[in-house]
C-alpha cells in the first residue's frame, strides 16, 4: 500500500482551492468561442498558410499557360535606321558610276506584323520604305544630291515541313503548361485534404480532452461525495480515520488527472490554432466543440473505394499528369529527329517615287509584283545527337513516369486495404468498450448503494470507480481513435473533400460538389469560402 505523504496532500488540497478560482478568472477574462466541426475545417481551409502559399503555386502555373499562349499572340515590329556611307570607288565602280568616289544618305523604314501559327509556320506581313540619296543623281540632275523613295509592300512565310511541323509540335509548350497547371492544381488539392484531416484531428483530439474533463470531473464529484460521507460518518463515530484518508487520497488523485486532462485540452487547443494560422490578435482565446457527429462505419468497402480513389486521389490524378508531360516531351523529341525542311515563300510589290506618296501608290497599283518560293533543307552532319539524346532521355521520362504510377497504385492498394480493416477493427473494438463501459456504470451505482447501506468500504468503491472511470476514458479513445482511422482511409481514397462538399475538381462522380477556395486576403472571419478559382484554358 502506498504511504500517505502529509505535504503531497497539503500541496493537491492547495490545488483542489485554486484551481477553482483559477478557472473562474480564466472564463471570465476569455469568452470560449463555440465552433462545429464544418467551421473549424473552413475556417482552417480560408486561413492556413500552407495550404495558400500552395493556392499561389496554382495561381503561378495558371500564369505559365498564359505565358505559352503569349507564343502565339501578333507581334507588331517597326524599326528606323539612318545609314551613311561615304567611299572611294574601284576602277570597275569608276567605269560603271562615272565617278570617283560614292557617297550616300540612306533613312529606311520598316513597319509589319509577325507571328508564328499553330501549324509551326512564321509569317510577316509588313512595308517597307526607302529614303535613298546618293550623288549617282549627279549624272542625271545637277544638284549635288536627289532623293528618291523606294517602297515594298508584302508578306512572307515559312512552314517546317518536317522538323516542327504541326500542331502538336507547335502547342507543345502550352501542353506542357497546362499538364504542369493540373499537377499543381491536384498537390493544391492534395495540401487542402491535409490541412482538412489534420484540422479534423485536431478537432476530435479536443473533444476528446473534453470528454476527459468531463468524465474526470465527474469522478472528482464521486470522490467529494464519498469523501464528505466518511467525513459526516467519522463525527459520528461510525467510521474510522483511515476510510477518510483513503477518500482523501483517492480525491487527491483524480484532480491530478483532471489536471492532466485540462493540459491536454490546452495542447489540442493550440494543435487547432496553428492549423487556423491565425495571429495573436486574431485568436480566440478558448474553443469549445459542438455538434459532435454519429459514430458510423467506413462507407466503402476495397473496391468501390479503389475506384473512387482513381477518380479523386490527388496522388494518381496528378501522377497521370506526369505521364501526359512525358507523352508530349517524346512526342517533340521524335519531331526533333527529323531534318530540318522548310518551304519558304515571299510575295508583294515594289514601288519607286520621288515622294514617300508616290512610291506607296506605285505599290498599291501592282504593276511591278515580287514573288519567290523554295525549300530550305537543313541536316547536321554528325547525325544530329543532340536530338538522338534528347529522344532517349524523354522514353526514360516515359518509363520512370509509368513505374512512378505503378508505385502509386501499389500505395493506394495497401492503404486502402490496411484503412478499411483498421476502421472495421476499431468499430467491433469501441462497441465492445462501451458494453464494458455501460457494466462498469451499473457496477458503481451497485457499490454505492451498498456504502450507503453500510455493506460496503471506501477502497471497494474507489475501486469499481477507478474501473468505469478506466473505461469511460477508453471509450473516449478508442472513438477518437476510430474517427482517426476514418479520417485516414478517407484520405487514402481522397474522398476528405469530396465527403465535406469541399472538393474544388469539377465533374467526378455525384458526391463531389464544386468548390473554389480562394486564399485570404484579411483574416476578418466573414470571407465566402466558395471564392472561385481561375482554370485557364
Amino acid at each position: 500500500m502506498r504511504r500517505f505523504d502529509p505535504f503531497f496532500s497539503l500541496h493537491v488540497r492547495l490545488g483542489l482551492v485554486l484551481f477553482p478560482a483559477i478557472a473562474a478568472f480564466s472564463s471570465q477574462a476569455q469568452s470560449p468561442t463555440s465552433m462545429t466541426l464544418e467551421q473549424c475545417v473552413e475556417r482552417a481551409l480560408r486561413q492556413n498558410l500552407a495550404k495558400q502559399a500552395r493556392h499561389l503555386e496554382f495561381e503561378i502555373a495558371g500564369w505559365g499557360v498564359h505565358r505559352e499562349k503569349a507564343t502565339f499572340e501578333p507581334m507588331l515590329v517597326a524599326s528606323a535606321r539612318q545609314e551613311e556611307n561615304n567611299r572611294e570607288n574601284t576602277v570597275e565602280q569608276f567605269r560603271n558610276q562615272l565617278t570617283g568616289t560614292f557617297e550616300e544618305e540612306n533613312r529606311r523604314y520598316d513597319l509589319g506584323v509577325e507571328g508564328q501559327v499553330q501549324s509551326g509556320a512564321r509569317y510577316r506581313l509588313g512595308y517597307t520604305l526607302n529614303d535613298l540619296s546618293n550623288n549617282l543623281t549627279n549624272n542625271v540632275v545637277t544638284s549635288p544630291f536627289d532623293t528618291e523613295y523606294q517602297s515594298f509592300l508584302g508578306a512572307s512565310l515559312t512552314q517546317p515541313l518536317l522538323r516542327g511541323a504541326g500542331p502538336s509540335v507547335a502547342l507543345a509548350a502550352v501542353n506542357l503548361a497546362r499538364a504542369l497547371e493540373d499537377v499543381e492544381f491536384q498537390n493544391l488539392r492534395r495540401e487542402m485534404m491535409s490541412v482538412a484531416a489534420q484540422t479534423e484531428a485536431a478537432f476530435w483530439d479536443l473533444a476528446l480532452a473534453e470528454n476527459l474533463i468531463a468524465v474526470r470531473e465527474n469522478s472528482v464529484s464521486i470522490a467529494e461525495r464519498i469523501l464528505e460521507d466518511n467525513r459526516e460518518r467519522n463525527r459520528q463515530g461510525k467510521m474510522s480515520e483511515t476510510e477518510v484518508l483513503q477518500a482523501e487520497v483517492g480525491l487527491e488523485d483524480r484532480s491530478t488527472r483532471l489536471s492532466e486532462a485540462v493540459l491536454q485540452r490546452i495542447q489540442a487547443m493550440a494543435r487547432l490554432r496553428m492549423m487556423f494560422s491565425d495571429d495573436e490578435n486574431n485568436v480566440p482565446p478558448a474553443i469549445l466543440t459542438t455538434g459532435k457527429e454519429k459514430v458510423e462505419p467506413f462507407p466503402h468497402g476495397f473496391e468501390e473505394a479503389m475506384a473512387l480513389a482513381t477518380q479523386l486521389q490527388p496522388d494518381y490524378l496528378a501522377q497521370l499528369e506526369e505521364i501526359r508531360q512525358s507523352d508530349i516531351r517524346l512526342a517533340y523529341a521524335q519531331n526533333q529527329r527529323w531534318p530540318q525542311l522548310d518551304l519558304v515563300a515571299s510575295y508583294g510589290f515594289n514601288g519607286l517615287g520621288a515622294s514617300a506618296s508616290d512610291s506607296w501608290s506605285e505599290t498599291t497599283d501592282g504593276n511591278y509584283e515580287a514573288w519567290g518560293v523554295g525549300l530550305q533543307f537543313t541536316i547536321g552532319l554528325g547525325g544530329d545527337r543532340k536530338a538522338r539524346s534528347e529522344l532517349q532521355i524523354s522514353r526514360l521520362r516515359r518509363m520512370q513516369a509509368l513505374n512512378r504510377l505503378k508505385e502509386v497504385e501499389v500505395g493506394l492498394v495497401h492503404g486502402l486495404q490496411t484503412g478499411i480493416q483498421e476502421c472495421e477493427s476499431l468499430m467491433e473494438n469501441l462497441a465492445r468498450i462501451v458494453r464494458i463501459a455501460s457494466v462498469r456504470e451499473r457496477l458503481l451505482e451497485v457499490e454505492m448503494e451498498r456504502l450507503a447501506a453500510g455493506r460496503s468500504d471506501s477502497r471497494s468503491v474507489f475501486a469499481v470507480e477507478e474501473d468505469l472511470l478506466l473505461a469511460k476514458e477508453a471509450t473516449a479513445r478508442s472513438l477518437n481513435e476510430y474517427r482517426k482511422a476514418v479520417l485516414r482511409a478517407e484520405l487514402a481514397a481522397g474522398l476528405t473533400l469530396s465527403k465535406r462538399g469541399l472538393d474544388p475538381q469539377p465533374g467526378g462522380p455525384a458526391l463531389v460538389a464544386e468548390a473554389r477556395l480562394a486564399p485570404r486576403r484579411e483574416s476578418t472571419g466573414s470571407e465566402p469560402l466558395n471564392a472561385p478559382v481561375p482554370r485557364s484554358r
